[in-house]
């Protein structure tokens, strides 16, 4: 029980009547137990208290309700009564339906499921509705009454665009193939929300601007072309193959117009940002992700690195000292303080034994790294796995290049310069799962614009879709969390995350505990299944842990031979690396790891890292590490409240009026229970005025 916070309002139930015959509903008197209200006074301030209705008694409240609204006949036209014959007859359980029915000169039917007492009578179709109900109204065994009156009902938005019916990761019905359901179950969520007001940045080789999809959300005045250094960001040959075209279709093609295909947030804008064109320096990339940051609300980068398949092995490579800086700022300070939302693709090199905690843009705690599922609802054999990876939409997966019916179906550059001869292509990649989550966030932020980019993480990790669960990786946190190297938390749930934000209750500050570094310096044994683990202790400040950051620094000359893992304080393991192709010119691993594996779960207590070296040859040497905490300090539960004494006097009765503020009040607790900062500090306290105290005990 929370002392003040039991001060709510309270309606009594509105019953209208009315003397219309439609209106009329015959009823037997009903005795409502009241609801146990109390009513403490200090000075002109009132405090409520009701204790809480039963389940039973508030599904009755529900269902009388109900039946009210389709008891109102006003609700029906004069043809719709005409012509039904079937009516729902509200009598006493202990009443004989079959003698009711004949009293009324209707044919008893059945008794619908669900609610006691109700039974379906039928009427002679050449009874006039008006005799029907004169007949119902004047029975003194009929409680209420409704007409069985058929509702038309439609389908949820179909949009009308010709691709629709192929584009899998919308929609899976089977038609390519896989497994009907294995989609973003977005489909439910277009009839209240389509990306409306919502701007999504495509950070990409720009995007085509005339696209018959794409032009009517396009806002060339919020575009920008960064590899050129000019105000058009559409393709340009040699160097562009029109991969942000598709990338911005997936996310936001026009949708229901009748044309090719339907972007997830079909209504939301598109701001191009010609980056990925060539080359490009620290000082390019920190203005792409900070353009326009004030009206700009998603950045969708579909890109990172060069891995093994480009040049032969993995790196450790991410952003410079300026796009970082610029991450951390559009989290801090874009979208009025709300925190710009970044989403990059995970990488395509999986199969290479990639990972995306070698990509220190998709490893930074500030984005949301996504990975790429197939039309069966499995990792895509390219999508790389990872600590940090959040969540997982369709990617596609071509199992013959011309074959496009198991890709993400989407727009493609117009003419022959782009993936297709035509304007629309059959893609592949985590390349295109990144922008379907782009899109659902956009959905999000239409039903609550107030989210948070934390919030945005958080609801995504929640709502997140437990996929192939044969998966002998998965495994559940401390905090309840479903957790995968290959699917993070899941594959996004559009109709999941867009319900939860919309009453979303925002998270509380992050708070930061850090160790510091922790010198080590210890061989690491070669070729050896147990490897070397140094620990380090944690204070209790977060009790809600959201992302943690591990800084190595390991000296091997083979450094794709190590795997790397933290151990929480709860047991749940992150695998930070794993053997894989090096680049020949490394000399160890100097890098930060970050992990979301943890979420939820509590900074406090011993955490582990264990590193191996997997493979014989070389010894290498672990010379230190640190450990970063991030998250929040959530108020615990608040004790049971027994009694209230005001001034050392008697307690406070239930209804008592105190007349004066009292100086001081003593609260006390049943006893048993935990008393420490976290549980009091959960208490809320309300002030109002002219109530003042000067001492409270508890």
């Amino acid at each position: 029980m929370r002392l003040w916070d039991t001060l709510r309002e309270f309606s009594s139930k509105y019953r209208p009547s009315g003397k219309d015959s439609r209106k009329k509903v015959q009823r037997k008197p009903r005795t409502h137990r009241p609801r146990d209200l109390r009513v403490e006074q200090m000075e002109d301030r009132v405090l409520l208290s009701i204790t809480p209705g039963t389940l039973d008694r508030v599904w009755q409240d529900t269902l009388e309700r109900a039946i009210q609204q389709a008891a109102d006949l006003n609700r029906y036209s004069d043809a719709q009564l005409q012509s039904t014959t079937d009516w729902v007859v509200g009598i006493g359980e202990e009443m004989n339906p079959s003698q009711v029915a004949t009293l009324l000169g209707a044919q008893y039917v059945t008794v619908p499921t669900g609610i006691k007492g109700a039974y379906v009578f039928r009427f002679s179709s050449n009874l006039n509705w008006r005799t029907v109900i004169q007949r119902l109204e004047n029975a003194q065994v009929v409680n209420y009454f409704y007409p069985l009156v058929g509702q038309e009902r439609s389908l949820r938005l179909i949009p009308n665009d010709p691709l629709f019916v192929q584009q899998w990761h919308l929609l899976n019905t089977g038609q390519s193939g896989g497994v009907p359901g294995a989609d973003l179950n977005v489909v439910n969520v277009w009839d209240t929300y389509q990306g409306d007001g919502v701007i999504i940045g495509i950070v990409d080789d720009g995007i085509d601007t005339l696209h018959a999809d794409l032009v009517a959300n396009y806002r060339a005045d919020l575009s920008y072309d960064y590899f050129a250094n000019d105000s058009d960001p559409q393709h340009e040959l040699p160097s562009d193959s029109g991969h942000g075209t598709a990338v911005a279709g997936t996310a936001a093609a026009v949708g229901n117009n009748a044309t090719g295909v339907t972007g997830v947030a079909f209504d939301a804008q598109l701001a191009a940002i010609r980056l990925i064109s060539g080359s490009t320096t620290d000082l390019q990339e920190a203005q792409a992700l900070s353009h326009r940051s004030d009206l700009i609300s998603i950045y969708n980068n579909s890109w990172g690195p060069a891995g093994p398949s480009a040049i032969g092995f993995s790196v450790f490579a991410g952003p410079g000292p300026l796009t970082l800086a610029a991450i951390q700022q559009g989290v801090t300070t874009g979208r009025n303080g709300l925190g710009n939302i970044y989403v990059f693709a995970a990488g395509n090199d999986g199969y290479l034994l990639d990972n995306v905690n070698y990509d220190g843009f998709a490893n930074l705690r500030y984005v949301i790294a996504v990975g790429a599922l197939n039309e069966n609802g499995q990792q895509a054999f390219y999508s790389e796995p990872g600590a940090c990876l959040f969540v997982v939409a369709p990617g596609g997966e071509l199992a013959d290049p011309n074959d496009f019916a198991s890709g993400i179906i989407t727009t493609d550059w117009t003419g022959t310069n782009g993936f297709d001869a035509g304007n629309y292509a059959g893609v592949q990649g985590t390349s295109f799962a990144a922008p379907a989550v782009s899109g659902v966030i956009a959905l999000m932020l239409q039903a609550n614009p107030n989210l948070t980019y934390r919030d945005v993480q958080y609801i995504l990790a929640q709502t997140a879709r437990k996929v192939d669960p044969a998966d002998a990786d998965w495994t559940t946190n401390a905090a309840g969390y479903h957790i995968n190297h290959k699917y993070g938390f899941g594959a996004v749930d559009a109709a999941a995350a867009v319900q939860a934000a919309r009453n979303w209750k925002p998270v509380g500050p992050e708070l930061a505990i850090d160790s510091g570094v922790f010198q080590v310096n210890r061989i690491i044994p070669d070729n050896s299944a147990v490897g070397i683990s140094s620990t380090v202790s944690m204070a209790s400040d977060i009790n809600r842990v959201e992302w943690v950051e591990v800084t190595v620094d390991i000296s091997h000359i083979s450094p794709g031979d190590l795997e790397i893992v933290l151990v929480s304080p709860s047991g749940t393991q992150s695998v930070l690396a794993t053997p894989h192709i090096h680049n020949p010119f490394d000399t160890g691993v100097r890098w930060t790891f970050t992990t979301n594996r943890n979420w939820g779960e509590t900074s406090g207590g011993d955490w582990t890292l264990i590193v191996r070296d997997r493979v014989g040859g070389v010894v290498g040497r672990l010379n230190s590490w640190r450990l970063t905490v991030y998250g929040q300090q959530v108020p615990g539960t608040p004790p049971d409240l027994v009694a209230v004494i005001p001034n050392e006097g008697s307690l406070i009765e239930e209804g008592a009026e105190l007349l004066v503020a009292p100086r001081e009040l003593i609260l006390r607790f049943n006893e048993g229970q935990q008393l420490n900062p976290n549980t009091l500090g959960a208490i809320q306290f309300r002030a109002y005025p002219k109530m003042a105290f000067s001492k409270m005990t508890m």
